[in-house]
């Protein structure tokens, strides 16, 4: 007489079971994707940070061992980020005659721009709090930075400046970028020191990446 199993066995599996099998495997291949998105969004924020320090990290490099000033230069329309080499006249004024060398693309999803929450903001570097996305003096409009255009100037003392008519050496600026699922990175910027450090916004608050 056989048993229950082996009756089973060349039954095989009813069509209830084998929906509830079919139902379990789609709700584990949701979550894995919901994850995978989730990781994926983060990543990018996160590469964005990277590349926008290591721009900024390369111009400070270059100025001090090259003796000549260098600019980033960031166009948020396109999210293009290129380096500069000043090397047209008038020096230290950033010129379309001036030498690209090197451009780069952030991530789709990094946008410049500040999370919806928390609002406010709190500043990584000096505690205050955050009124833009781009926290470094503006462009001198004039010339080739018209008024979309933002940037930095990376000096031969290795100091960083903002790129306004008169440049000053920047305080304690920073650069957010977001996307529109709240993940959000910063890149902070001591010019006196020449001081470059990412973050990553956790929890409301800022963990240096």
């Amino acid at each position: 007489m056989r048993t229950e199993t082996q009756r089973r066995s060349a039954a095989g599996f009813s069509i209830v079971e084998l929906l509830i099998v079919l139902a379990l495997l789609g709700i584990t291949c949701l979550i894995g994707a919901s994850a995978w998105i989730k990781t994926r969004e983060q990543t990018e924020c996160t590469q964005a940070a990277r590349i926008v320090k290591s721009f900024l990290l390369e111009a400070r490099m270059l100025s001090v061992y090259k003796v000549k000033n260098h600019f980033v230069v960031f166009d948020p329309a396109t999210r293009m980020l290129s380096l500069y080499a000043d090397t047209a006249t008038p020096i230290g004024v950033y010129t379309t005659a001036d030498t690209r060398l090197r451009r780069e693309a952030l991530p789709p999803r990094a946008l410049l721009a500040l999370p919806a929450t928390p609002s406010p903001l709190g500043s990584p570097l000096d505690g205050g709090t955050i009124s833009s996305a781009w926290g470094i003096a503006l462009p001198d409009s004039s010339g080739a930075w018209g008024s979309n255009l933002r940037g930095v100037r990376a000096v031969p003392t290795g100091q960083i400046q903002t790129v306004e008519a008169t440049p000053q050496n920047i305080n304690a600026g920073t650069i957010v970028l977001s996307d529109n699922q709240g993940n959000a990175v910063a890149v902070g910027v001591r010019g006196q020191m020449g001081s470059i450090r990412s973050f990553k916004l956790v929890n409301s608050a800022w963990k240096e990446l």
